[in-house]
């Protein structure tokens, strides 16, 4: 009788163990794609709305964003930011922000003042976050005059 049940422990134990590394295994091996995913999904989204609401269709050349068109949407109320080359609106993450408004609105519309800030704040280790959190406008232009 003893014998029955210490086997049935070891059968759940093993079942849960069994089932808690499954999940630990697919968690890390996921994270990386969902996150390219995403960032794909959402440019894809962004792309699309840009062509239909410029009447253009078929190029999606409208979501290269110029370093002055990032400077005019320099608000808490209107937060862009350029990161890695990619444009991000904050505006509706800034009040969510673990470290306050400011810590982020006052590099709204900036791009490498803010990446240098993140970077100085963060490191990498919140990169995946920021493009979980920010909406995704599109490919930061780089090749204009750069005044940041």
């Amino acid at each position: 009788m003893n014998l029955k049940i210490i086997l049935a422990g070891l059968i759940i134990l093993l079942v849960f163990g069994f089932s808690f590394l499954v999940r630990v295994y697919q968690g890390t091996s996921d994270t990386s794609d969902s996150l390219l995913r995403i960032e794909n999904a959402t440019a894809t989204t962004t792309a699309s709305a840009n062509q239909s609401s410029s009447g253009t269709g078929g190029t999606t050349e409208s979501t290269l964003i110029p370093i002055a068109t990032l400077a005019q949407h320099a608000s808490a109320s209107d937060c862009w930011i350029a990161y890695k080359g990619k444009v991000y609106d904050m505006t509706s993450y800034l009040d969510r922000h673990p470290g306050g408004t400011n810590a982020i609105a006052r590099y709204c519309g900036s791009a490498s003042e803010f990446e240098q800030a993140f970077t100085r704040q963060h490191g990498t280790s919140k990169a995946g976050l920021l493009v979980k959190v920010a909406t995704f406008i599109g490919d930061f232009d780089v090749k204009g005059p750069l005044g940041n």
